[in-house]
């Protein structure tokens, strides 16, 4: 019996195996990685299905794009034209500190803040105070006073990124506490809570959503937890998704032994290679400051 293919049930699937694949809690045995990974992995690699890379990104500013072009993952990825020169609004308020004003500047879209604490293991309070003082200068910035602005800010404006959970209830602790003191908000405590709780994620509940801006607090200072953790810490697709989240501005918080440690396998070195790429190259432009801490 003849089938004709127009007839038939067709099926297309969107993916990117650069980015993170489904969340499980051991690896898979060897030979059954793309069984049990995305379906996007197992009819590209497992049933070698042709795919067809798209090769403009409707999401972000130009210096991000072109960051996540030097991958090597994507060919000629090119930011949207309406979208290349997205930038973050706003005026900055005048008592911000000097660090915060320098790389809130909407046309640094792309900012690295590297500090030199060196036994940090999952927690950073520095990173912490960094990124609640980022977050404060922000929403000063942007302005929301209404319940449904407010509700729209950390929906939709701001993202951040840490790989522990600690770092992750650090940060949203300070955070409520802060503009509590300031009288900010405009939620009833428990709506503002979890309004911060939806802002401040693991990299993997980023995937599939985006931000204005995302900040990443990388927690680890201490050279033997990051030698513990390099398979983790230094995942590439972990960075990319990271990264590629953000419409108009990136800001990597990170410990000078974090991006300077040299990882002991070869994939982890190549990974962290482009991971010092960003913070040191890509951003292009540096300047020293004194962060008043403890």
């Amino acid at each position: 019996m003849y089938l004709n293919s127009d007839n038939l049930t067709k099926i297309v699937f969107v993916g990117d195996n650069y980015q993170l694949p489904p969340v499980q809690p051991i690896k898979p045995p060897i030979n059954l990685e793309i069984v049990l990974g995305s379906v996007f992995q197992y009819y590209r690699k497992g049933h070698q299905l042709p795919s067809r890379q798209l090769k403009t990104n409707y999401r972000s500013h130009q210096h991000i794009v072109e960051y996540t072009g030097n991958l090597g993952f994507y060919e000629s990825l090119t930011a949207f034209q309406n979208n290349a020169n997205r930038i973050i609004i706003g005026d900055i308020p005048k008592e911000t500190p000097e660090y915060v004003k320098f790389v809130l500047d909407p046309r640094k879209v792309v900012s690295t803040i590297v500090h030199n604490k060196k036994f940090e293991v999952s927690v950073s309070p520095l990173e912490c105070e960094i990124t609640v003082e980022i977050i404060l200068a922000y929403f000063k910035m942007i302005n929301p006073v209404t319940v449904e602005e407010q509700i729209k800010f950390w929906k939709d404006e701001l993202g951040v990124v840490v790989p522990h959970n600690a770092q992750g209830r650090l940060i949203i602790r300070n955070l409520f506490e802060r503009l509590s003191i300031e009288n900010l908000s405009q939620l009833s405590e428990k709506d503002f809570m979890n309004a911060i709780k939806s802002t401040v994620y693991s990299v993997e509940k980023f995937q599939g959503s985006d931000r204005t801006m995302i900040i990443a607090s990388i927690g680890i200072s201490s050279v033997d937890q990051i030698g513990a953790e390099e398979d983790f810490i230094f995942d590439i697709n972990r960075f990319n998704v990271l990264t590629s989240r953000a419409k108009s501005k990136v800001i990597l918080i990170a410990s000078r032994n974090y991006l300077d440690y040299f990882p002991n396998d070869r994939v982890n070195v190549e990974n962290a290679v482009q991971i010092r790429y960003y913070a040191f190259d890509h951003c292009n432009k540096s300047k020293n400051f004194v962060i008043n801490f403890e």
